[in-house]
């Protein structure tokens, strides 16, 4: 007996893997309007290349500011403009104790506002970059959060449930009697944000919304019935899609999630299995999250630093782990929209890399593709004989070369099946298959005579610096003997 193997899941191996071991690494999943090929396809996730290196400090902070044309970015005190490809030091943070930790920013189209662990600094980019130290000027025991909205510089107070209001297009100015209190949940306030028009008050367990109504004493004003009972976890997590904030939440029972907050509404995208794993996480309040968008679909990516980073699809509504080369996460944290460029920062250097998706390696190092799939049993629960497993693959995409006596990783490209006779609880040897030199297109990826077992698990393993595709898994397979 043949049939096809379904290679999309939603499912995460979490609490149990005799309840499903599927798992993804590396990989999202699309699903075609129109089908032709295969239903779904599952292709890598974009590679990275070297963009620039302002500084041998890691960054604390990237922002995109239009009116210069470029980006921002914060290496230890040190802050670059860049535009195009090359870093210009622009200012110094004038705090000389003010070295590391993460930097929040936000402009109202000729002044940077920069807050970092209770500082603030605003930077006149119409005065040649001139830099201000206004920490006196923010509230007492400052602010480490802040956002722009119909022209005012918002901040919070930290450990406070209060935010404050600088004078309209001015952040020089600040008045001690223009702030307000977010008062419907006696929490702390986590962070400021302005999205679509509103002001999210993201407080340790509760959100609330706020919206411009021009009073005279203090323009902002709650919005009645519009209060979340979700707070937020980690300010490094929240991040804009269209619309809507996205970040990890916690609610008032301790369980945390990663959703969206849009209309004074939050909606988890974090599945059961991905909730489980997360409230495993011991470094959950220093979790970095960005979006960005590729070839039409959009994704989030967050970092629990030392334990695992996920990536989201929205498009397919599918999360995949993703890792760096012989580390179980992610080496960059910040992410940036940069023209027709995303830019990343490594988490332990002051490089920067671009994400595209037509580059099959992290700057050089290897990218490890693995999918394991959904469980395989006889209806009868007796022993099943696989006799060969055939993965449809875009083949034909090795790299161009000509030594035959050394053959560099990516030439003859080569994908590892792995089997598990035990529902994924161990595994057996990889077993290699290459899938054709540049352009010898009818190669197949297959495997034979692999044995009986109950519950089979498949996972299928590749490393080299190219092209990854699957569109299907094809077994031909039988039911033993009793």
């Amino acid at each position: 007996m043949a049939f096809d193997l379904r290679i999309f899941g939603n499912n995460v191996k979490s609490k149990s893997s005799t309840i499903t071991a599927e798992d993804r690494t590396n990989v999202y999943f699309d699903i075609p309007t129109e089908p032709d090929r295969a239903p779904v396809a599952a292709y890598g996730t974009p590679g990275t290349e070297a963009f620039c290196y302002p500084s041998g400090a890691v960054t604390r902070g990237m922002y995109y500011m239009p009116s210069t044309g470029g980006a921002f970015v914060l290496q230890a005190r040190k802050l670059f403009l860049i535009n195009g490809t090359t870093p210009t030091l622009v200012a110094t943070l004038p705090n000389s104790n003010d070295t590391d930790g993460s930097a929040h920013f936000t402009d109202n189209g000729t002044q940077l506002l920069i807050v970092t662990n209770g500082f603030g600094y605003i930077v006149d980019t119409t005065n040649s970059f001139k830099i201000y130290d206004i920490s006196v000027k923010l509230p007492e025991g400052g602010s480490d959060s802040c956002t722009f909205l119909d022209g005012y510089f918002i901040v919070n107070r930290r450990n406070t449930q209060q935010f404050y209001i600088s004078s309209p297009y001015d952040g020089l100015t600040w008045n001690a009697l223009d702030f307000a209190s977010a008062e419907s949940s006696p929490d702390n306030l986590v962070a400021v944000a302005a999205n679509n028009g509103y002001l999210h008050l993201l407080g340790e367990l509760s959100t609330e919304i706020w919206v411009n109504n021009g009073g005279a004493l203090f323009p902002f004003d709650r919005i009645q019935g519009a209060t979340i009972t979700y707070g937020l976890v980690s300010i490094d997590s929240l991040a804009v899609i269209n619309t809507s904030l996205i970040g990890l939440v916690r609610d008032r029972y301790g369980m945390l999630a990663i959703g969206t907050i849009a209309g004074g509404q939050f909606a988890a995208i974090s599945t059961p299995d991905i909730t489980y794993i997360i409230n495993k996480y011991s470094s959950i309040t220093t979790a970095v999250g960005f979006v960005y968008g590729l070839n039409g679909r959009y994704f989030y990516q967050i970092t629990f630093n030392g334990n695992a980073s996920w990536l989201y699809d929205f498009k397919a509504q599918a999360w995949s782990r993703i890792a760096s080369w012989d580390q179980d996460y992610s080496k960059y944290q910040f992410g940036l929209a940069f023209g027709t460029k995303f830019i990343v920062s490594s988490a332990t250097t002051g490089q920067l890399a671009s994400i595209s998706a037509d580059v099959y390696t992290e700057e050089g190092q290897p990218i490890v593709r693995e999918i394991t799939f959904n469980q395989i049993f006889a209806p009868t629960q007796n022993f099943s004989l696989i006799s060969r497993i055939r993965a449809w693959m875009e083949t034909g995409q090795g790299l161009v070369g000509t030594n035959l006596l050394t053959t560099p990783q990516g030439i003859n490209p080569t994908v590892y099946l792995q089997l598990s006779r035990d529902s994924g609880h161990t595994w057996g040897e990889r077993m290699p298959t290459e899938i054709g030199r540049r352009g010898e297109f009818k190669s197949r990826a297959e495997w034979r005579r692999l044995g009986q077992a109950r519950a089979w698990c498949l996972r299928i393993r590749m490393t080299d610096p190219v092209k990854f595709v699957l569109t299907d898994i094809s077994l031909a397979i039988g039911e033993a003997n009793q």
